[in-house]
């Protein structure tokens, strides 16, 4: 799908999944795609402790490199789960030597989501070390922050909010970050599932599923899309334009989130 629409994007990859599946891997790369890090096995990060993220991020990148046989630049941590109470998990990322982060929602969420994130891609300052947040898509609303163009969003909300929503962030000057997951487009992987689905997640995780591939292949029509890594390599200054969160001093003193310019 994404060759016909001539888009590459970012796979952010398990390590699990590089692990019993490297050929896939290789092949994400080889067809001009981006392979960054989606973590060890999908556990959130809010529930580990600093040391036992860093080794999942370690354990996890090494096998994902191994398996695309070139470094990673990105991470996503799995349910967008870096909150406010562990963004020392961006500390860690910035030490670690990751270039971007692609993991805090910019809306007031029940489960995720840090409203206080600027909705365009910023600066992320940890001590000696920085990277770049590239935020998940989000539109207005009455005022709020809306998701849009991602996941069950995708598939629930009309198609024309979406559109609307990549067109007014690219307007802006910003590239939208959108995210899919390879299983909302097997329409049957619910029903066919030999295992007991409660309703609510029958409902939450299947519904839309059949007009996705639809919808998707629409989107990468009517937009151009690149990877993430795209963006740092060639214009990193301009992307960010001022925006950023100061995490030099957390958590002793609070996060900073500014987009004044700088002063020397």
């Amino acid at each position: 799908m994404c060759a016909a629409h001539d888009a590459r994007g970012t796979f952010f990859v398990l390590g699990l999944v590089a692990r019993a599946y490297p050929d896939l891997v290789r092949r994400i790369g080889a067809a001009g795609h981006e392979v960054a890090l989606h973590g060890m096995d999908h556990a959130p990060v809010h529930v580990m402790t600093r040391d036992v993220f860093r080794a999942d991020v370690r354990q996890s990148r090494d096998l994902v490199e191994q398996a695309a046989g070139t470094a990673v630049a990105g991470y996503r941590a799995p349910d967008f789960s870096i909150t406010s109470e562990s963004l020392w998990a961006l500390q860690i990322l910035a030490e670690e030597g990751f270039r971007y982060d692609s993991s805090l929602f910019p809306f007031a969420g029940r489960r995720y989501g840090i409203a206080e994130s600027f909705p365009l891609p910023y600066r992320v300052l940890c001590g000696d070390a920085a990277l770049v947040e590239f935020p998940l898509a989000t539109t207005e609303l009455l005022g709020r922050r809306v998701p849009a163009a991602g996941g069950g969003y995708f598939r629930l909300f009309p198609y024309a909010w979406h559109w609307r929503a990549v067109r007014r962030i690219n307007r802006l000057g910003s590239p939208a970050m959108t995210y899919f997951h390879p299983y909302e487009i097997d329409a049957d992987e619910i029903r066919l599932s030999p295992h007991r689905i409660p309703l609510r997640l029958r409902l939450s995780q299947g519904t839309g599923r059949r007009g996705l591939e639809r919808r998707l292949a629409r989107l990468l029509r009517e937009f151009a899309w690149v990877p993430a890594r795209d963006f740092i390599e060639e214009s990193a200054a301009s992307l960010v334009a001022g925006r950023r969160l100061d995490l030099r001093g957390w958590p002793a003193t609070p996060a900073r989130w500014d987009d004044a310019p700088e002063t020397t």
